[in-house]
């Protein structure tokens, strides 16, 4: 580890993780804009954290994205590039079938 990068030897490339979070509004879709440079992002990953009772017992789930989730918790997610200003934007788009999901707390975790 060298100032806050992972470096697998001596002349790979450093690799480094950015972790945002915040709390699904109410909505069609919630975007969050990105400090990294698109084409610098290696892979993202998209965590939604949700309760849901089973029985009598509520659990805390962590949903990534899909079609084929619980009934009330599909989404999808991807990156896209703003070519306005140049920022690159993470897009979290719901549909008829992701009411659990609004209020969730979710986690973008970008290696770059």
């Amino acid at each position: 580890k060298m100032h806050g990068f992972t470096q697998l030897g001596d002349v790979s490339p450093k690799i480094k993780i950015r972790k945002y979070t915040g709390t699904i509004p109410n909505g069609n879709q919630h975007e969050v804009i990105l400090d990294e440079d698109i084409l610098k992002i290696i892979d993202y990953e998209v965590l939604i954290l949700v309760d849901r009772a089973v029985g009598l017992t509520l659990f805390k789930y962590k949903i990534k994205p899909s079609i084929q989730n619980p009934t009330g918790y599909d989404y999808k997610a991807f990156l896209r590039y703003n070519t306005y200003n140049f920022t690159p934007i993470a897009s979290i788009l719901f549909d008829s079938n992701s009411n659990n999901l609004e209020g969730g707390e979710y986690s973008i975790l970008i290696t770059y």
